[in-house]
């Protein structure tokens, strides 16, 4: 029966794809901010199942459970998730694939099963397993992790979209009254921010956020401000935030952007800056600053990698300079200190004898002879 109807389910999937393509779009959108939510949001108080498994593959460390600040370990696992996500994506036209996912959730679902038991089910199913091939990141297990997280996780929210009244929201309806108060903290953080007082922007802004928490807007402001401190790793999460809500949002990836290059990631960096222009090229005057920031970057990479080579060069000629002194030093040395050299044991011995003869050769010596008498 359950079969049936994820086959059913299935072909209504892939035909809305087909008729109603804006409406799929929005969809996918919302599916994958659910799935990479409590990675970059909101730090979840209830362990479900696929935060279980995100603990068990080490996405998720619950020890150290803050998704305010974006390290590169946490970044190239979200990465890793998204791209698992964009190859689901791939497949999204073929009825095939998803009813084989579905009956694999009904079986996840029926023993409640961990992440090791999940894995082993996708690799004993082919059109599961095949998604390897095109999932390029991580390592062998951290891949197969990303992969059952992905799948089952969209499988799950697949067959919400059925029932859309049984899709859960990941942000509660905003109020007047609250949208009113954050639009006003946001304006009173660009005064803060024009005065330079990025701590109190960033506090402004942080309390905006909490109003509207998925405003990307704010993040992206929030994000310059961290960049202004130099506190590139809360500036990089909020920069990611942002395009996580508005993947086409030309600012937010500027400022992810500008974060991974003031890291030192500067080959990641110009990478992001590439699939960035590709996202955003609906946006003439975006694209326009991020061909900008990408000549900034290769300029500042060509004149590091000059800098390093230069000094490179210099430290090889001054550790030859230093053999090159070492190596004529000892000779010097021994003449320079040839009649302050101690005495070997040879030469203290025959100095004593010499002592000795001289002691014993006043002692034998003729006695004077006696004044005659008158």
């Amino acid at each position: 029966m359950n079969q049936k109807k994820n086959m059913e389910t299935a072909e209504i999937w892939c035909s809305d794809i087909e008729t109603i393509h804006e409406r799929y779009n929005q969809r996918w959108h919302i599916i994958k901010m659910h799935i990479l939510w409590p990675y970059l949001f909101v730090q979840k108080k209830d362990h479900d199942r696929y935060l279980q498994w995100a603990i068990a593959a080490k996405f998720i460390d619950p020890e150290n459970y803050d998704i305010f600040e974006l390290n590169m370990i946490k970044l190239k696992n979200i990465e890793l998730l998204e791209e698992v996500l964009h190859a689901l994506k791939k497949r999204n036209h073929s009825i095939t694939f998803l009813e084989r996912l579905l009956d694999l959730l009904d079986k996840v679902d029926a023993i409640n099963c961990d992440l090791d038991e999940a894995v082993a089910m996708i690799e004993k199913t082919e059109e599961i397993n095949a998604l390897q091939m095109e999932v390029k990141s991580g390592t062998g297990r951290s891949r197969m992790a990303a992969i059952a997280i992905g799948c089952f996780q969209y499988a799950y929210f697949l067959k919400l979209f059925m029932c859309p009244e049984n899709l859960p929201h990941i942000v509660p309806n905003i109020d007047a009254k609250s949208f009113l108060e954050s639009e006003d903290c946001r304006e009173r953080g660009n005064k803060e921010f024009k005065k330079e007082n990025y701590e109190a922007a960033v506090n402004l802004y942080s309390r905006a956020i909490d109003l509207s928490p998925d405003n990307e807007i704010l993040y992206g402001n929030r994000a310059l401000c961290f960049f202004r401190i130099e506190n590139y790793k809360k500036a990089l999460g909020d920069g990611k935030r942002a395009i996580i809500l508005c993947p086409a949002w030309t600012k937010g990836h500027y400022r992810f952007c500008d974060a991974l290059f003031s890291m030192g990631e500067h080959k990641h960096a110009i990478e992001a800056n590439a699939k960035a222009q590709e996202l955003c090229r609906s946006d003439p005057n975006g694209i326009r600053d991020l061909i900008q920031q990408k000549s900034k970057f290769v300029r500042l990479q060509d004149e590091n990698a000059e800098k390093l080579k230069t000094d490179t060069i210099k430290k090889e000629l001054s550790t030859k300079k230093e053999q090159s002194q070492l190596a004529t030093q000892p000779v010097n040395e021994c003449h320079k200190n040839e009649s302050t050299r101690p005495l070997s044991e040879g030469h203290k011995t025959e100095s004593k004898r010499n002592q000795e003869r001289n002691v014993l050769k006043h002692h034998l010596s003729p006695r004077p002879k006696k004044a005659s008498w008158l």
